[in-house]
């Protein structure tokens, strides 16, 4: 697909000023922060926002897809540098996550909680997803990171299997453009940016989960395990203990909460 026509915008935060490319449609945000990132002067390591009203290939975890129709979402990829491994990728989505919920929580929607690993949702309904993903040099650093955020702003058509478990900010009583919600996140993200991998927001992650001490599903390549979920590491691995108390810990699966 060629690269669509945008429109470049600023997102202002404190005394720094962000580059913001908006498409009314597009591939995918991570895949244009990706093409930004790998055709730009190696030097320049100033961060960048993608934002989209549509994606035609937007993407999910395990090379999923992700459904982003016209007008039902905020469809959004900030590139940016970090000094970290990248080992520490899960920090990286869990402070993406926490950004999010304080702010859906200051739209006042409360009930928003963090399903591990990458997910918000509402009463297990899930409303926003997350994807990390960047390039590594040589030295197992981060030679950059991009965060993918996906919500879903109203009620859109969706097959019938999605729909079931999906829900948006219009139906749970928020009315926000996707735009307006994009420079929130934003400003959150890059005005906590020091905050990635500290304890504090560890704390405030778990703080948040919609898992903690609950019965789960986790689904991973060796098997489906029915567990208690009963921690997230400082790394963000999840840690469950079964039927016996013995614990175990998990760096990926596909998660979900059994019944209340």
């Amino acid at each position: 697909m060629q690269n669509p026509e945008y429109i470049e915008n600023f997102v202002n935060v404190g005394l720094q000023n962000i580059r913001l490319f908006e498409y009314e449609n597009t591939d995918s945000t991570n895949t244009r922060a990706k093409l930004f990132a790998k055709n730009r002067p190696a030097e320049d390591k100033s961060p960048a926002i993608f934002f989209a009203r549509a994606q035609s290939a937007g993407r999910g975890t395990r090379g999923r897809g992700f459904e982003s129709p016209a007008d039902a979402g905020a469809y959004i990829s900030i590139l940016f540098y970090p000094e970290l491994f990248a080992t520490d990728s899960g920090k990286i989505t869990g402070f993406s996550a926490v950004c999010v919920c304080r702010v859906l929580h200051r739209l006042m929607l409360r009930t928003a909680k963090i399903k591990w690993v990458n997910d918000l949702t509402v009463n297990d309904k899930k409303l926003a997803g997350i994807l990390t993903e960047g390039a590594v040099d040589e030295n197992g650093r981060l030679a950059y990171a991009i965060v993918g955020i996906g919500i879903n702003t109203k009620k859109a058509q969706h097959s019938p299997e999605v729909a079931a478990r999906m829900t948006s900010l219009d139906e749970e009583g928020i009315n926000i453009s996707p735009r307006e919600l994009t420079d929130l996140i934003c400003e959150e993200f890059f005005a906590k940016i020091g905050e990635i991998g500290t304890d504090a927001t560890l704390n405030e992650y778990r703080s948040l989960s919609a898992l903690s001490d609950r019965l789960a599903e986790i689904i991973t390549p060796s098997g489906t395990f029915t567990e208690t979920v009963t921690d997230v590491d400082a790394d963000y691995a999840l840690i469950t203990s079964d039927e016996n108390g013995n614990k175990k810990r998990y760096i990926s699966g596909d998660v979900s909460a059994k019944a209340k």
